[in-house]
């Protein structure tokens, strides 16, 4: 089993890179969120991974976090949701809004993701409600992101600003990361 890998990162799209460990090129399909937690190519890097092997092929699965690997292999035991809509499902929900969708039996939200009807949304609820374990993520990058969010800015924005605020900043001070990530 292939837990993770720690090296550096030769190529990135939004759903695919290539991860050099001992003159090894490891190539791993991604979510969209993996994908913008991720440092620039060359850079060093470590990423989760899971293996997923069948009939047809063998496959690299790869996670900016534990907990995502975590929620994804949870998704694939699921019938009638592979690999592929796993991710999907992954690139379009952070990993704490999925899982508290479906802590919350919220059909709707998992019905508008892209590739889940009605009765696969219900699926993943029943199949999941319970399982899933709700970790309380305080980090101060979520809470600057809450927080620009709150000021009227869309997600994807908060996140692109708060990660180059944090990348400038001094320190980790939450009241620092907002202030920086505004003046971007």
């Amino acid at each position: 089993m292939i837990d993770f890998l720690r090296g550096r990162l030769i190529s990135k799209t939004p759903t695919y890179i290539v991860v050099e460990t001992g003159g090894i090129g490891w190539g791993l399909i991604i979510s969209l969120y993996t994908y913008q937690s991720l440092g620039k190519e060359g850079e060093d890097t470590l990423i989760f991974a899971s293996l997923i092997a069948n009939q047809d092929n063998i496959r690299l699965f790869g996670f900016g976090t534990g907990e995502e690997r975590e929620l994804f292999l949870e998704l694939v035991t699921i019938p009638g949701i592979g690999p592929k809509l796993a991710m999907r499902i992954l690139s379009e929900k952070p990993t704490q809004e999925l899982k508290k969708n479906i802590a919350e039996q919220d059909v709707h939200s998992l019905y508008s993701i892209k590739g889940i009807g009605k009765k696969t949304a219900e699926r993943l609820i029943l199949e999941l409600s319970g399982r899933l374990v709700m970790t309380k993520d305080t980090s101060v990058s979520e809470e600057a992101v809450s927080a620009l969010i709150s000021l009227g800015y869309k997600r994807k924005e908060a996140e692109t600003a708060v990660r180059k605020a944090l990348s400038i900043a001094m320190s980790k001070d939450l009241e620092e990361i907002i202030k920086k990530a505004l003046s971007l």
